[in-house]
């Protein structure tokens, strides 16, 4: 703070390690201590209540973003870039806002073993009474509790939390009735059914009575959403494979747009209106306001299987160590021999390589089998065979069940 006061530019913290390591809570410090800072004040320039909205909103966003994985209880699986907005003159806190990245919406649908779905699933069902093993959505890892970890009770923080950033109570009653509408889509099975003339279709079962009340649309349009597609205008029947894909899908897209409110919400409490719209795209406009920003991203991990989200935020923390050892290392070293100062030649592990295969291989070669319309998982791994990116890319040895 005193650098952006002093020098007129902004700050930046960059808070990266691997899963469990504490980016989190360091985040939740420097946000305290920003907070405290600006209240102690007492300065007219501070805004009212943005201090302590700071503190408020972590609960809420780690009930919606954070899980237990096999390593860490609290894991946080979103990044997310906090900007705290403060004056140049006082120092004091004027807005904040968050922006949030590669929300591990997988998760909704599926879990590693030993791993739990999203905390606010198992808060609010025990909120409610209920016991979390009811629902397929909430044992998909068989495991729904966590050591240490009180789901009740954090019910009560997360609804402070809203209580705190002064939500209004029809939003959150709308925003617990889909977060019980996700679970009750998520027990929709599907079964083989024979059309007359045309390949083999499916037929919806298992959808909890109150599901389409809970979710705002029929019956009949829910089910034939998920047993059907259009093909240039024509209906085309879902195997119950493809049915089931249809339903993930729809439950990943919706709990997306359920975080993307919710982080809009905060942003409205923090006194940044022009992130308060979740529809408002993001760095639409030059913000010259000062700030010191604080970035935490969910740390790098290697599952037994992994997601397409895991995969991207390993890749940012490749990229984010390429970035360090071109600061500290390369840039460093080539100004003091530019300036004539003796340096002793600093050996360091260069993952130019690992991100190169990632953005070059990996990454570009998804990006053009996704555009094909036929593309397909076996035609990808072909093509990565051929690149012959090992080590970095080992070739494919299994099958499509392992």
């Amino acid at each position: 703070v005193r650098g952006l006061v002093r020098d007129r530019t902004s700050q930046a913290l960059l808070i990266s390690g691997e899963s469990g390591a504490g980016k989190t809570e360091t985040v939740k410090y420097a946000l305290r201590y920003l907070s405290d800072r600006s209240a102690s004040a007492k300065d007219a320039t501070s805004a009212a209540g943005v201090d302590r909205a700071l503190v408020a909103a972590n609960p809420l966003l780690e009930a919606f973003a954070n899980a237990t994985t096999v390593r860490n209880n609290n894991s946080s699986r979103f990044g997310k870039f906090v900007r705290v907005y403060v004056d140049p003159l006082s120092g004091c806190v004027a807005s904040a806002t968050v922006d949030h990245y590669l929300l591990e919406k997988v998760r909704v649908v599926d879990q590693n073993e030993g791993e739990r779905n999203f905390h606010v699933f198992y808060q609010q069902t025990w909120g409610r009474g209920q016991n979390p093993k009811r629902w397929r959505l909430l044992t998909r890892g068989a495991k729904t509790d966590a050591q240490g970890v009180d789901d009740a009770a954090d019910w009560d923080a997360t609804k402070l939390s809203f209580k705190a950033l002064r939500v209004e109570t029809s939003v959150v009653e709308g925003m617990e009735a889909t977060l019980r509408a996700i679970l009750a889509v998520g027990e929709a099975s599907f079964e083989a059914v024979e059309i007359p003339g045309q390949d083999a279709g499916s037929r919806m079962a298992g959808l909890p009575p109150d599901t389409t009340t809970l979710l705002g649309v029929a019956a009949d349009d829910l089910a034939e959403a998920l047993v059907a597609r259009s093909v240039a205008g024509v209906r085309v029947p879902n195997a119950p494979a493809a049915a089931a894909q249809a339903r993930d899908a729809l439950l990943k897209g919706i709990y997306a747009r359920l975080f993307d409110r919710v982080v809009s919400l905060v942003n409205s409490a923090l006194g940044d209106r022009s992130k308060s719209d979740a529809f408002v795209p993001r760095f639409a406009a030059r913000d010259d306001r000062l700030f010191v920003g604080l970035l935490d991203i969910f740390g790098f991990e290697c599952f037994q299987r992994n997601s397409l989200e895991q995969l991207l935020i390993n890749y940012a923390n490749e990229r984010l160590q390429r970035h360090f050892n071109l600061v500290v290392f390369e840039t460093e070293a080539r100004l003091y021999r530019d300036e004539g100062v003796p340096v002793a030649e600093t050996t360091f592990l260069d993952n130019a390589p690992v991100v190169e295969a990632l953005e070059e291989g990996v990454l570009r070669l998804l990006d053009e089998e996704c555009e094909l319309r036929k593309g397909a998982d076996g035609t990808y791994v072909a093509k990565l065979d051929r690149l012959k990116l090992d080590p970095h890319v080992a070739p494919f040895r299994g099958s499509r069940k392992n």
